[in-house]
């Protein structure tokens, strides 16, 4: 594997995979009411890509989900921008024949609004892809599964004793 970031997360495996960059077109700083490219792009040739923002609780909001032929980047439109669009964005990828199988995630790009707006619907190229996700936290995940391995454990160890306890004789 590339590195001790693999991760499970209920039926994913995060890290298999190198992390894509990602990048912002023109640039990070975008005044309201246009747009900005995300860019994620993988030198494994990965060829489906999830953008992710995060949102001010701490959840992944999915901003977009595309296919792209391995070699070429996956842009995601974003706009127009408001202040509810400002934010940290990562994204990752994966290989449409392993749906379950992600990359580590991208670093981050933070997206700040210059101007302002009275709007606070963020919208995306394809207003079908926002939604809320659990693609990529990892950590409760990782936490409910440990909780299950030892009360598994724990009830495992109680029954072997009363077996013991039932079959040695008693004095």
């Amino acid at each position: 594997m590339w590195g001790d970031s693999l991760k499970l997360t209920s039926s994913l495996l995060l890290g298999v995979f190198p992390k894509p960059s990602i990048s912002a077109h023109p640039g990070p700083l975008v005044r309201a009411g246009e747009n900005v490219t995300l860019r994620c792009h993988s030198s494994m040739l990965l060829d489906k890509f999830v953008l992710h923002k995060t949102s001010s609780t701490g959840h992944f909001q999915r901003c977009g989900e595309t296919f792209t032929g391995g070699d070429s980047p996956a842009d995601f439109i974003i706009g127009p921008m408001t202040l509810a669009s400002a934010g940290t964005y990562r994204c990752y990828g994966s290989l449409r024949h392993s749906p379950y199988e992600w990359s580590a995630p991208s670093d981050p790009v933070d997206i700040i609004i210059t101007g302002s707006t009275t709007s606070t619907c963020p919208s995306t190229a394809d207003p079908h892809t926002t939604e809320e996700a659990q693609l990529p936290q990892g950590h409760p995940s990782q936490l409910h599964l440990l909780l299950r391995l030892s009360v598994a454990f724990i009830c495992t160890s109680i029954f072997l004793a009363v077996l013991v306890c039932h079959w040695l004789p008693t004095k």
